[in-house]
């Protein structure tokens, strides 16, 4: 238990010189950019298919990519509706 304590103390002063400050700093960095390519490797979202992305939107990425383009615009000027 002594020697935990010790090792402890020795460890705190190590961070405060200016050498463990900078080991601090990048370690802290290396964690932190591991963890954010961890979780961005794992998103859900970024597993869709095509098909999950064609069924949400009001046109078709597929035949945008066929360039067969299809839209629809509509908008209203004095209570009137064009389209």
């Amino acid at each position: 238990m002594k020697q935990k304590k010790e090792e402890i103390k020795n460890i705190i002063e190590f961070l405060k010189t200016p050498r463990g400050k900078m080991c601090f700093f990048f370690g802290f960095y290396i964690l932190f950019f591991t963890v954010l390519a961890i979780l961005f490797h794992y998103d859900e979202k970024a597993d869709k298919t095509k098909q999950d992305i064609d069924r949400k939107l009001p046109f078709s990425v597929s035949n945008i990519e066929s360039r067969n383009y299809h839209f629809k615009y509509s908008y209203n000027i004095d209570d009137k509706s064009y389209i």
